[in-house]
């Protein structure tokens, strides 16, 4: 089977890219048989700040911005104990009436 080239999405040269899947192969037989995902993402990361300076963070600002808009922020009456108890007896209530 032959492999396709790699090709780049920021304009990374392919010779750089050839260099990154060297160093993610040699990750990843050091890893072997142990989960590896977060090490060759993270190694990747490192290597691409390196090389490429701030270029690499730009995705991850956009990426913390996204997570905060994700933020729920929690509102209303807490659950506790008591006020879930007070809530089943007004909900099985409401039930008995229909």
């Amino acid at each position: 089977m032959r492999q396709q080239p790699f090709q780049s999405l920021r304009g990374i040269q392919y010779e750089d890219l050839q260099k990154l899947k060297g160093k993610l192969e040699q990750e990843a037989s050091e890893n072997l048989a142990r989960p590896m995902v977060y090490t060759l993402v993270t190694s990747a990361q490192e290597w691409l700040s390196e090389s490429f300076g701030q270029d690499a963070n730009i995705e991850n600002s956009e990426d913390e911005e996204t997570e905060k808009d994700d933020i729920i922020v929690p509102h209303g009456e807490p659950v506790t104990v008591e006020t879930f108890l007070a809530w089943r007896e007004r909900f099985e209530a409401e039930l008995a009436l229909e």
